[in-house]
């Protein structure tokens, strides 16, 4: 329970700060820093303020560190078996090709020193990858040519990244335009500053993109000040505080009254800001910590809730808004769910679950798992695309304090929907399929919140509940839930399907 009232509190403290009415946003540096020191961090575009190296890390991946592409390049900032031997984190010929097989990468004892012994280690380890990376840019600064040096100052077109036709480069652009690699620089140094058309020619990668698409990605980074001596629970308590019940009338005030005891003391709001502090963050953790610790007073509940949020904004007029596709057969879906980090077994063969009065069942991309972003609670077989939108569901859930589920199931035996309204006999169930998943409710610390009680809206863990609804409603193809007149039982039935959405 204490754990669950620290969740909460820091909730009320993220909802604060996030709440224009309630405070402006402060400015903070990296996580690390200590409480009043005022560093300098180079800012960019899509993060608010972040380092030239974080453009990159976006352009290449959006800032996931588990991303892998299909040439085998690891983490966020795309960095391949080659240049890990250049550093000395794996072992090979010096400038050796990569052999594009992750699993035969050999680990040099200076990173098995870092704990790194397999690249699923180097996906999970951000601070290991920032700091190849860092050795990376100097091996490739140490290798520049004069002519490379020498364009320094000079005019380049970023207009097709969204920048000025005529930006002066930047020693540190010309740094990260040899994320292509030193010797692609170089080329393009020695013709004038021109690129060489084609797929991996001597300036360009194998996208055709010629060096100067990262040049020109890193000039969209400035030099900011931050500070983060100045804390929200300075301004959100004082606010706390001054809320009377005695303004409101009606069912406000049964509201107020109902929720004032959930708000906070002083001890409590420095407490809840320490606890969401030192919480791993999830993977929006630089661009929200940025977000927060900008000009105001900044939070690290909001950092921490903010880090695990889907941009999908969920909204409670009952209709479906699902950001599954329609038809969500993804053929890259494997490759999606090793990206963003998934824990799953199975590599997405069919599987035939059955038949039920002359209509197979199969389950078209078999995998198990036992949940990422949000423990399942039991491993479970499901098809590839229903898994990957119980990821994107437990993200969401994340961001606002659930921690696990109970009473969930998936796939089950092949047969006829079974509700009140259609009788068995009626259409095949998507649980035959691997497409639906049931749960009872969730975990919030050690409290159980059952989804019967979206019924209940005027309780706390009923509002709780509707608020689950409306997320699994934005995420699913369709959502079926005790608040249907027709529907039998106190869970919550979320499927992705080929038909049309619904949210009932």
């Amino acid at each position: 329970m204490v754990k669950f009232r620290s969740i909460i509190l820091a909730a009320t403290v993220a909802f604060a700060t996030a709440n224009p009415g309630f405070a402006a946003q402060e400015s903070d540096s990296a996580a690390a820093r200590g409480d009043g020191e005022v560093v300098t961090e180079g800012a960019n575009q899509s993060m608010g303020n972040s380092s030239a190296t974080e453009c990159i890390a976006q352009a290449e991946s959006g800032g996931n560190i588990g991303a892998v592409n299909a040439q085998g390049f690891l983490g966020k900032y795309q960095i391949g078996e080659a240049k890990l031997i250049d550093t000395g984190w794996a072992i090979g010929a010096s400038g050796a090709a990569s052999s594009f097989d992750n699993q035969n990468i050999v680990w040099s004892d200076k990173a098995k020193d870092a704990g790194i012994n397999s690249y699923e280690d180097f996906l999970k380890n951000e601070a290991i990858q920032d700091k190849i990376k860092a050795e990376i840019d100097q091996w490739n600064q140490n290798r520049f040519s004069g002519a490379a040096k020498s364009m320094i100052g000079q005019s380049i077109d970023c207009s097709s990244t969204g920048g000025s036709s005529s930006t002066p480069l930047t020693f540190s652009m010309l740094v990260q335009g040899a994320q292509f690699g030193a010797g692609k620089v170089n080329a393009w140094a020695a013709g004038g500053g021109s690129c060489v058309d084609g797929k991996g020619s001597s300036t360009n990668d194998g996208n055709n993109k010629c060096v100067t698409y990262m040049m020109c990605k890193a000039s969209n980074c400035s030099s900011i000040e931050k500070d983060m001596s100045k804390q929200t629970c300075s301004v959100v308590m004082p606010m706390i505080k001054a809320i009377s019940c005695s303004n409101y009338t009606g069912q406000n005030l049964a509201l107020c009254n109902a929720a004032k005891p959930y708000l906070m003391t002083d001890g409590e709001c420095a407490a809840a800001e320490a606890m969401s502090k030192e919480a791993p963050k999830g993977p929006n953790k630089e661009k929200c910590e940025n977000l927060t610790f900008g000009p105001g007073t900044g939070s690290w509940s909001f950092a921490l809730a903010c880090s695990y949020a889907s941009e999908a904004v969920a909204d409670q007029d009952g209709a479906a808004n699902s950001t599954t596709p329609v038809t969500p057969d993804d053929p890259a879906c494997i490759a999606k769910l090793q990206s963003m980090g998934i824990q799953f077994t199975g590599n997405g063969s069919p599987r035939q679950n059955g038949s039920n009065s002359g209509v197979s069942c199969v389950v078209a991309s078999s995998v198990q798992s036992s949940g990422t972003a949000v423990p399942f609670g039991v491993n479970l077989e499901m098809d590839c695309n229903m898994l990957y939108a119980m990821e994107v569901f437990g993200q969401k859930l994340k961001a606002i304090g659930v921690t696990g589920y109970y009473g969930m199931s998936s796939t089950t035996e092949c047969r006829r929907i079974r509700n009140n309204k259609t009788k068995a006999g009626g259409s095949m169930s998507w649980h035959g399929y691997g497409k639906a998943v049931d749960f009872s409710g969730v975990m919030v610390g050690d409290k159980k919140i059952s989804m019967g009680l979206v019924n209940e809206p005027g309780t706390a863990a009923g509002q709780f509940a509707l608020q689950i609804k409306s997320i699994a409603c934005s995420t699913f193809s369709g959502v079926l839930t005790p608040t249907w007149e027709n529907y039998k039982g106190d869970f919550f039935h979320n499927h992705v399907d080929i038909g049309g959405k619904y949210c009932k």
